[in-house]
């Protein structure tokens, strides 16, 4: 799966950069399930299948509280699903297996055992899986799998600084994704609780060495103004201990926080503040936006201002320079012919060929400008395959087209 941009997910302690990833298939029908941030800022969005055959969705829904979208696509034929297992028995120690795409090496597959199935990231509302089997951008939406190859969690991305594994990887436990696919195809049951803080969860350690009554507790980070935490009287170093009579320690489940709860109700909760235990009222919003439709990217008409349109690719094509070249972070003597423009559902689209891109050689010819590309475009066979070598920057890539449009092409 691919898109055009590089989304900022919503774990605020690691930027994502993901502009591919993976997904596993939940449904025969062609219901595929991934990551929120790899669709959610996307300005064209492509499912690519393991036979190769490129759709785009009809619909997607996501839930960025869970990180999590849904992608339907039509005219797969059935497809083989997942089969779902028990994230609750995962233990520290347990081994477990990666199955994603990472670096855009297909079908990757990674072992390691299972590091804490409770661990909390700024930014979630959930718990995440921690293991310590290979995760490296492109693996966000694959499967981490137990032994019996059942799908436990959804790959959620590797904590830390760099694009390098650093030997953490997190992943949305089944228990919560469940919850979530049921909420996205069900928009009546998409509503959150919405309380304005931003809070850590506390160890027992930690809890034990602040004086606290239970063996963890909530450390407020932020309140944000006017929100009902803010109302509430709720200050930013508080430590929530309890909501309502249940202590908010390892045993809680935090998403009873969140789900089930109805707009303009009371709840109560006991904070720690300077040694003395407060209670408050919450006085809870509930948003309903939290999952939603993405809308489906229509083709647009044919709008392009390049000087030569090669419309049974869809490309839109110009000279390139050597001050292009340089701007767009290539060496200034770079040649080959400048992708501007490429139309929407196109099969260049379907490739994932984006404008900025350059066209270094098509079948057996170097295309070192424009009109070498004219003149080869103009002679291709139409019912044969053809091959054409993209350059970026990050390297040369084949792109093999097979369906390739009766069409002549075109220069203005």
């Amino acid at each position: 799966m691919s898109n055009d941009k590089r989304p900022t997910g919503p774990l605020s302690s690691r930027s994502r950069t993901d502009d591919q990833g993976s997904g596993i298939v939940i449904d025969s029908d062609g219901t595929i399930l991934t990551c929120n941030h790899l669709v959610a800022a996307a300005d064209a969005l492509m499912v690519v299948l393991p036979d190769g055959s490129t759709f785009e969705p009809v619909t997607v829904f996501s839930d960025p509280t869970a990180d999590l979208a849904l992608i339907r696509i039509q005219g797969a034929g059935e497809l083989a699903n997942v089969d779902f297992g028990d994230s609750d028995a995962l233990q520290m120690g347990d081994w477990v297996v990666t199955l994603a795409n990472p670096y855009e090496l297909k079908h990757s597959l990674s072992a390691g055992v299972v590091g804490s199935t409770n661990r909390w990231v700024p930014g979630t509302h959930h718990p995440l899986i921690q293991y310590d089997a290979s995760t490296n951008p492109g693996s966000s939406g694959g499967a981490l799998l137990n032994l019996r190859g059942e799908v436990v969690g959804i790959i959620t991305g590797s904590f830390g600084q760099s694009e390098s594994f650093q030997g953490i990887g997190l992943a949305v436990p089944m228990s919560v994704v469940k919850r979530s696919i049921e909420q996205m195809r069900d928009p009546k049951k998409s509503q959150h609780a919405y309380y304005g803080w931003q809070t850590k969860a506390l160890s027992p350690v930690v809890a034990k060495q602040l004086g606290l009554p239970v063996a963890g507790g909530l450390y407020v980070e932020d309140v944000e103004h006017e929100s009902p935490a803010a109302r509430a009287g709720i200050e930013e170093g508080d430590v929530i201990t309890h909501s309502g009579d249940q202590p908010l320690d390892a045993h809680f489940d935090p998403t009873q926080l969140y789900e089930n709860r109805v707009s303009g109700e009371k709840h109560y909760f006991t904070l720690f503040r300077a040694g003395k235990a407060i209670e408050v009222n919450v006085r809870i919003d509930v948003t309903e936006d939290r999952n939603g439709a993405l809308e489906h990217h229509e083709k647009r008409p044919q709008q392009h201002t390049s000087v030569y349109f090669d419309d049974r690719l869809g490309l839109g094509l110009d000279e390139l320079d050597g001050s292009i070249a340089r701007e767009l972070g290539f060496p200034e003597d770079t040649r080959g012919a400048l992708i501007s423009y490429v139309e929407i559902g196109s099969p260049a689209y379907k490739e994932g060929i984006a404008a900025g891109m350059i066209v270094v050689r098509m079948n057996e010819s170097a295309i070192r400008d424009l009109d070498r590309y004219k003149q080869v475009a103009s002679t291709s066979p139409r019912k044969s395959p053809l091959l054409m070598l993209i350059e970026t920057n990050e390297g040369k890539h084949l792109v093999v087209f097979e369906d390739i449009r009766n069409a002549t092409a075109v220069g203005h």
